[in-house]
């Protein structure tokens, strides 16, 4: 990233200004895999609004149910996706947040 230049959405806090050299490190090779699953999770969203986190999970994620709903909120700072209310979730029979591609600007 040059000067003046921002990053596409706020990196979230990986590491503490106490915490060893080795877990800065860490944290700095961590980063690009985050960013590249939150757009993975959002791209996720735009084929499937107004699916719940298990929902798209089910789709796309047998192996770890998780990985999508761990990034949604980092989409949602970015922008990539919205909240849509709540509905109850076909997999889980819960009442959960839906998600959904940003509504277009015109």
């Amino acid at each position: 990233m040059t000067k003046g230049q921002f990053p596409l959405f706020s990196p979230p806090t990986l590491r503490r200004n106490t915490d060893p050299g080795t877990s800065h490190r860490a944290a700095d090779e961590i980063q690009p895999v985050i960013a590249h699953l939150t757009r993975w999770a959002a791209n996720c969203v735009r084929a499937h609004p107004g699916s719940t986190a298990n929902e798209l999970s089910a789709i796309y994620e047998q192996n770890d149910s998780r990985r999508i709903g761990r990034r949604l909120d980092g989409a949602v700072k970015a922008g990539m996706v919205v909240r849509g209310g709540e509905r109850r979730c076909k997999v889980s029979g819960r009442y959960c947040t839906i998600w959904n591609p940003p509504p277009c600007k015109s």
